[in-house]
């Protein structure tokens, strides 16, 4: 049988996996989206907002990679590390979460002059 170790391994894999394919699939589709029937005008217009949500997607798609990883550092902190566990834990916690307000919830946008969302 599998010990503890290796299950909670096997399912943040699987889980980092499954997150990936979700993040991979929703790219996809949004750049599947066409412009057939357009004028030249909204064309211009629809290239430049999507070079925008292109250069969005990577962005995401960095971060997501980023929050990948430092889940894996932080199964590997805790299957590893006995002392000061809880510290280096709230830590990696905490930069998880300012990565998560400042790219995903825009946060920083609220005080910006520009409108937004």
């Amino acid at each position: 049988m599998f010990e503890v170790g290796k299950v909670t391994l096997v399912m943040t894999g699987i889980a980092v996996v499954v997150g990936a394919l979700t993040f991979g699939a929703g790219l996809l589709l949004s750049w599947l989206v066409d412009t057939e029937g357009a004028s030249e005008e909204e064309t211009a217009d629809s290239e430049q907002r999507s070079q925008g949500k292109a250069a969005a997607y990577r962005l995401g798609l960095l971060v997501g990679l980023g929050l990948a990883v430092l889940t894996v550092i932080e199964y590997l902190v805790a299957v590893r590390l006995e002392s000061n566990l809880l510290t280096y834990l709230l830590l990696l916690a905490l930069l998880k979460a300012w990565l998560i307000v400042q790219y995903f919830m825009h946060l920083s946008q609220l005080w910006h002059e520009k409108g937004g969302h």
